[in-house]
């Protein structure tokens, strides 16, 4: 009977397992005494309202094991040891024998001929793997129990079962996609068997993973959904669901409305009686409190949820912490400890493959990315990050070189497009209208720019609904050469490169450049010479030559080209010249000719260059320098030198007529 009502009623099945370990008990009958054992156990984890009486039944089972020598059967062996782990990873999982359990229900599994337990096994196996942080072992469980159901006459709670482990695991690994098929193949099979207490589960793993990509529709259509079946919820759910309720509230950036809910979390994970529900609704409520600016209690309940984590030795548990501390000491401005927790965190994630993080401030991972990117930290980890978990900054983060923009234009000395980091090859057919387009709009500014602005540079000669028609297609075709739809906005007959998706090199170089400036006024009053320094460094690299160099001949191009040349010619002046101040000669020589690889008929970068050479007391080089002036600008613009430059030239030939020495 317990077994019958197991499935669907666990609580019900509870007296009458209990009934039987009593009989059993009394009669020794061992199979019967290790099986019922595991029935009420299995009955008090289905149940999930009252985790409390596992405690009394663990310390049963580690009486009896003393009692008995051995195990009546391998596969009541295997049920009892998966039983188990169930039991202390949701009541003891600090308990120091935890790990001796695992490792027992592997052994077990492996050679147990029967199939339901040694599925039941593995995936038991797959929940500790993942609450302890190591999911590439768990993905080998999951694969293992997925092998053995395929094609197995399993019954229908081990297959809801089955894909509700999966769900977890995809939840975790970032794998949002993935984990929302699973929550709906898990749906429709828990509606077809009857296992209707499965539906909840689902929608509660399915609207975390929406929570950890900011899909936010995703999570407002599941919780509407369990909204609907409110009433039916065990302790656990309604835990879950107001958990729900507060990170999507702290993702909309509403703490006051996220307090309440979290209220009604942390009562109902009070009454669960295990630590898991306890350690998450700390964590949560150290963001809520940090959202509202308090920090006392934000420290007090992260404290709380470290102090309960700790003795886990969960590396998941570990890197969800060490994250919302880096958060936080950033938010401080505690620079020095934050890069400390960020560094930690991501070593731990990198190391683990993690990509979910409990971090629901609307950019507070956002903010974690950038740092890390900025510092260089775990480079390759932080760009998948960012690509599972849709991270986006609240500013366009244009000066981070290692963002990974799904659509990346260059367009200085060159265009070219690459799509997640790979350069889009064009085919023969590939018509240069879209093209052509791409480059007007980022010409124009690449942000409200009038539909009637392009169609004058592109279509001059059309009338007005042919230019319309024209525009429409070649917006469509580009949008289908992209591959992102969402990256060209058309609203109100403008068009708009989207700053979230796309990053264009003339965007970043002006953009370092506004900052270079304002570095260099801060540094005229001595705050940050070497943050003015470093930003003028970036913007010279950044400029690999003039925009769009091969679309000479139309004219929306030339006014931005010549604007972004004066903007580099400042830049190369700007540091050549603090160089020149600081008695670095040879630092500025390298600058100086930096420039010249970019750009050689800019004759100030000469001049500069010969009274460099000249203070090394190198007069040949320098006057060599004057003699490839000569020859470039002659050759390349039809022109005599400027007198400045003549007056360097005359003032170093008169130095060493008057017999200066020359070092050689």
């Amino acid at each position: 009977m317990g077994l019958c009502l197991h499935p669907f009623f666990p609580a019900l099945s509870r007296p009458y397992f209990e009934k039987a370990f009593e009989k059993f008990n009394a009669e020794e009958e061992v199979t019967g005494i290790f099986l019922a054992w595991a029935g009420v156990v299995n009955s008090i984890t289905s149940d999930f309202n009252d985790f409390t009486p596992l405690d009394k039944w663990i310390a049963v089972l580690e009486e009896l094991t003393r009692r008995f020598e051995s195990f009546p059967s391998e596969e009541a062996e295997l049920r009892v040891a998966s039983t188990m782990l169930l039991a202390l990873e949701w009541s003891q999982p600090q308990h120091p024998e935890i790990e001796v359990w695992a490792e027992k229900v592997l052994s077990l599994s492996e050679t147990c001929s029967d199939v339901s337990e040694k599925i039941t096994g593995y995936m038991r196996l797959a929940y500790h793997w993942i609450q302890m942080g190591n999911l590439q072992k768990a993905i080998l469980a999951v694969n293992w129990f997925r092998q053995l159901a395929r094609g197995r006459d399993v019954s229908p709670a081990i297959d809801v079962t089955l894909k509700g482990h999966e769900t977890i695991y995809y939840r975790y690994a970032g794998l949002h996609e993935e984990c929302i098929k699973a929550v709906s193949d898990g749906l429709k099979l828990s509606e077809n068997v009857g296992i209707f207490r499965a539906i909840n589960f689902y929608l509660i793993h399915g609207a975390a993973s929406a929570l950890n990509v900011h899909d936010l529709e995703t999570v407002r259509d599941m919780l509407e959904k369990l909204q609907l079946s409110f009433k039916s919820f065990n302790v656990w759910q309604l835990h879950s669901y107001y958990l729900l309720k507060t990170r999507d509230a702290l993702v909309r950036g509403s703490p006051e409305e996220a307090i309440i809910h979290m209220e009604m979390a942390l009562k109902y994970a009070g009454r669960i009686g295990t630590a898991m529900p306890l350690f998450f609704s700390h964590l949560v409520k150290s963001h809520v409190m940090h959202q509202l600016k308090k920090d006392h209690e934000a420290k007090l309940h992260l404290s709380n949820a470290s102090n309960m984590a700790g003795p886990i030795g969960s590396k998941l548990y570990q890197f969800f912490i060490l994250l919302t501390e880096a958060l936080f000491a950033f938010d401080r401005g505690e620079q020095i400890s934050g890069q400390v927790s960020l560094k930690r965190a991501l070593s731990i994630g990198q190391e683990g493959g993690f990509f979910y993080t409990y971090i629901d401030q609307p950019y507070g991972m956002a903010e974690l990315c950038e740092r890390a990117l900025e510092a260089g930290i775990e480079v390759e980890y932080v760009q998948e990050l960012i690509k599972r978990l849709n991270v986006i900054p609240e500013k366009p983060a244009f000066q981070l070189e290692h963002w990974p923009w799904p659509l990346k234009i260059l367009t200085l000395g060159r265009f070219e497009l690459l799509k997640d980091g790979k350069p889009i090859q064009f085919s023969r057919k590939v018509q240069q209208k879209p093209l052509a387009m791409l480059k007007a709009l980022i010409a124009f500014g690449g942000k409200e720019v009038r539909e009637d602005q392009i169609i004058d540079a592109l279509w001059p000669e059309s009338d007005g609904d042919m230019a319309h028609r024209s525009l429409e297609t070649t917006l469509h075709r580009l949008r289908q050469l992209t591959g992102i739809h969402d990256a060209i906005i058309r609203k109100e007959r403008s068009l708009t490169l989207d700053q979230r998706y796309c990053w264009v090199d003339t965007w970043a170089f002006e953009h370092l450049v506004r900052q270079m400036d304002a570095a260099w006024r801060k540094e005229e009053k001595e705050i940050s010479l070497e943050e003015a320094v470093s930003l003028t460094e970036k913007a010279i690299d950044l400029y690999q030559g003039a925009f769009l160099p091969k679309e000479t001949l139309e004219p929306w191009a030339d006014s931005v080209r010549e604007r972004l040349r004066n903007k580099f010619l400042r830049c190369v002046e700007k540091l050549g010249e603090h160089w020149e101040a600081s008695g670095k000669w040879e630092k500025a020589v390298e600058c100086y000719e930096q420039g010249l690889e970019v750009d050689d008929l800019i004759e100030e970068f000469y001049q500069h260059l010969m009274v460099c050479f000249q203070r090394l007391g190198q007069a040949t080089k320098a006057l060599s320098i004057y003699k490839q002036c000569k020859k470039t600008i002659s050759a390349g613009l039809s022109v005599t030198l400027s007198p400045k430059t003549e007056a360097i030239y005359k003032a170093i030939i008169m130095k060493r007529g008057n017999g200066e020495p020359e070092n050689r």
